[in-house]
């Protein structure tokens, strides 16, 4: 999947201000959290309904979790608001080239 793909998906939400979306990965399993932070509606409806809709378009199941204004940094480049966090390493950003394979296994 392409982080554009998902960054897409997302936009389609004017309440949502700012995400970013980290893959996870612990023992062997990776966990894809979406965090938002959300203007001028109910949070907790919104992510409901981001959580649905990636399902719905892209197949995935994220977790969406909720971002107290102001918490997110400002992204300048996409690249930043896409990274994989592994256990015991530092997070990497994602690319295009890595997101459409998976990551390797320790």
């Amino acid at each position: 999947m392409y982080p554009s793909a998902l960054e897409n998906v997302v936009r389609g939400f004017r309440e949502i201000a700012e995400f970013e979306a980290v893959v996870t990965e612990r023992r062997r399993m990776a966990e894809l959290v979406i965090r938002i932070e959300v203007e001028g509606a109910d949070g907790a409806a919104v992510a409901r309904s981001l959580e649905a809709r990636m399902q719905e378009r892209l197949n995935l199941r994220p977790r969406v979790d909720l971002a107290k204004r102001g918490q997110l940094p400002r992204y300048e480049l996409k690249a930043r608001r896409f990274r994989i966090e592994r256990s015991g390493s530092a997070p990497a950003s994602l690319s295009p080239s890595s997101a459409s394979s998976p990551p390797p296994r320790p």
